[in-house]
């Protein structure tokens, strides 16, 4: 298995655990103080439009077939988990979840094709199902939660 392929697994594999971690902003049990919060959102926001700024590039350069759609997906992943930190409701949680379980279907399309063509594992595949599978959890947890109010 090559380096480039073992690094994107990672990557994936991290960026997923993350949402999956992830709550919303200041939710970590050590309530922040309110101008350290307010920091945090600051900070948040601008990640935010920096990774909607390298969705926009990568894409572009998919585009133009210099990076791969893998490099785009992983990127938008990404700017969900920002999005998903700056959730403040159920609804807007449960929006961001269904998208990243689409993403999710697409890292799972990705590795099919990879493997299909010779240069992606079983393992890969395996691997993004889980990690998809993962993100449908949390979104049953999180209608859950906006059921119980």
């Amino acid at each position: 298995m090559n380096t480039t392929l073992l690094l994107n697994q990672f990557v994936t594999g991290f960026f997923i655990a993350t949402i999956l971690t992830a709550g919303p902003a200041g939710s970590s049990g050590n309530e922040p103080t309110p101008a350290t919060a307010e920091s945090i959102v600051k900070l948040l926001q601008k990640r935010q439009f920096v990774l909607s700024q390298l969705v926009k590039v990568q894409t572009e350069t998919d585009r133009n077939g210099k990076t791969g759609l893998e490099s785009v997906v992983q990127t938008r992943q990404q700017l969900l988990l920002v999005e998903l930190e700056l959730a403040t409701s159920h609804e807007e949680r449960i929006k961001l979840l269904e998208r990243s379980i689409k993403l999710a279907r697409e890292l799972e399309k990705i590795a099919e094709a990879k493997h299909k063509s010779g240069n992606g594992s079983a393992a890969a595949i395996l691997s993004s199902q889980s990690d998809r599978l993962k993100v449908e959890i949390r979104l049953v947890r999180e209608r859950q939660k906006k059921m119980q109010g």
